[in-house]
Parts: structure tokens; sequence; C-alpha cells
């Protein structure tokens, strides 16, 4: 899988004021100091989402995705892990990989795969890729090669 770094985001409100074409007002940098990555693995559906500070702290969750269309990205984490130097925490979250399976299966009596949250794909090429959330904000994310994550504390799988 690849590494993406957060870059920008924009609020939902911002992106409804661009589209009535008002000035737009709003959106903000992911400041690098404070390094937000995603790591996709299609071929494994597993996802990992951490906030990074250097080989200082981060926070992860890691749990399960399916690309539903082309362009819906779906996930359930079920792994939350907190790192403090060289201590880590590990916190069991969500309903578990196959509980999400099974909604994505479509399984009768499991959980409907549009209760999970879900990043639409507006757009995506080989450096970067615009999402919007379940909440309708808008995100910016760039490619970033492992050694580049690595050197900034982003470990490798």
């Amino acid at each position: 899988g690849c590494f993406w770094r957060l870059c920008h985001v924009v609020k939902k409100e911002a992106e409804r004021e661009a589209l009535r074409g008002q000035p737009p007002r709003g959106g903000s940098y992911w400041p690098e100091q404070l390094l937000a990555m995603q790591r996709y693995d299609l071929s494994s559906d597993l996802i990992t989402n951490g906030v990074y500070l250097g080989h200082l702290a981060s926070l992860r969750f890691q749990g399960r995705l399916r690309l539903d269309r082309g362009r819906l990205l779906r996930f359930d984490y079920q792994k939350l892990s907190v790192h403090l130097g060289p201590g880590k925490l590990e916190f069991d979250i969500g309903d578990g990989a196959e509980a999400f399976e099974a909604a994505m299966e479509r399984e009768e009596g499991a959980k409907r795969a549009n209760d999970y949250p879900f990043i639409a794909v507006k757009y995506a090429d080989e450096r970067c890729w615009v999402g919007q959330g379940t909440s309708g904000g808008v995100a910016l994310f760039v490619k970033e090669a492992p050694s580049w994550a690595l050197q900034r504390g982003v470990p490798l799988p």
C-alpha cells in the first residue's frame, strides 16, 4: 500500500458556499509538524490512519476497508493504538472484522454497509486524491514515499 499525507481540509459549509459562487472562506492546510497519514492496502483490505508527532508520539487507528464501485471507500477501525516514546497502549474498538465483512457482503442479519463511515473519492491520480467524508468535509491527500514517511516517524508495515 501507499502512504497518503493529509495536506488540506475544507469544511462542508465552505464547499457549499463555493458551489453557490460565493468567495471561498475556509479550508486549512494541515501542519506538517503534526503529520496525518493514511495507508490503504487494497490487496488485503486494510487501512491505517494515524496522527504522528515525529518519533515521539502517535495515535493510530487500524481496521478493514472496502472500495465500492471504485469510488466509495468504506471502513471500520478495529484497533486504536497510542504510542508515546517506546510505550504503547492498544484498545479493541469497532464492530470487528467479521461484522464489517458481513455488512459489505450484505449478509442477512448483518449491519448495513451504509451504516459504516466512508470517504467518497472525488478525484484520484498517481500523486494525489481528493475525498469527501461522511461529515461532508473535503480533504486533499498527497502520496509520499515510504522513506519520507519513515523519516518522520511513520512506521512501515
